[in-house]
């Protein structure tokens, strides 16, 4: 929570961004053939992303989300707000 401003992920994204969102995502599209070999038409395998109230802070400023001009003008806490956004969209169905 809130590294420094510098850090990124060895994709170049920017840390809470690459582990709060990209890295939540790609476990989920990792587990999807397990949850959909699970599932039957009587029970449905599923995730819960749950976020935490920095998600109502902030919205997504998608020029922010690897270096550059907008997420330089960022705080650390703007950054971490904005990751905890996502978690309140529906990235799978």
């Amino acid at each position: 929570m809130w590294p420094a401003h510098s850090e990124l992920t060895a994709d170049g994204l920017d840390l809470q961004f690459g582990t709060n969102v990209a890295g939540h995502y790609a476990l989920i599209i990792l587990l999807l053939p397990a949850l959909r070999a699970a599932s039957s038409s009587t029970s449905k395998s599923r995730v819960v992303v749950t976020s935490s109230m920095a998600s109502y802070l902030n919205t997504l400023h998608f020029g922010s989300f690897k270096t550059g001009e907008l997420r330089d003008k960022m705080t650390t806490y703007e950054l971490y707000d904005q990751s905890k956004h996502v978690c309140l969209t529906n990235w799978i169905d």
